[in-house]
């Protein structure tokens, strides 16, 4: 029982990183859903844990018994299925980030060109001795 009660603490932990991540992310129906999902199918096999571990004499029990390889088959299978969106998440998170850093770059150097322009024509101005006549600078 001791290492079904380990992987749940594991899944534990990793269901609330992800929870953490997906909050930080922008919202995806498709990866919300999911989540969902697998922490609903989490705490169901937590809650029939609990249910067996009450009823179940674990003194008596060897690491071959029937009930405890079913309920570290399935730990292992929850802890799998964690792992897998975990991995999954955090793709997305890669996406999102990347999508960002790509628009950073484009925006920055327009920006470059955009100030390089404008100084430019600041001094083709000025050297075409045209003057600076801002009406508002004059009122």
């Amino acid at each position: 029982m001791v290492d079904v009660q380990i992987q749940e603490r594991q899944i534990l932990q990793h269901l609330n990183r992800i929870d953490a991540l997906l909050e930080r992310l922008p919202k995806n129906a498709q990866i919300d859903e999911r989540f969902k999902v697998i922490k609903t199918a989490a705490w169901k096999f937590f809650e029939e844990t609990k249910h067996i571990d009450a009823q179940t004499n674990w003194t008596s029990m060897t690491p071959a018994s029937s009930v405890y390889t079913d309920l570290l088959g399935r730990s292992t299978q929850s802890s799998d299925n964690v792992d897998a969106f975990a991995a999954e998440a955090l793709s997305y998170a890669k996406r999102i980030e990347e999508s960002k850093d790509a628009t950073y770059r484009r925006v920055s150097w327009a920006s470059y060109v955009l100030y390089t322009l404008g100084w430019g024509l600041g001094l083709v101005g000025t050297l075409s001795g045209s003057k600076d006549e801002d009406p508002i600078l004059q009122e």
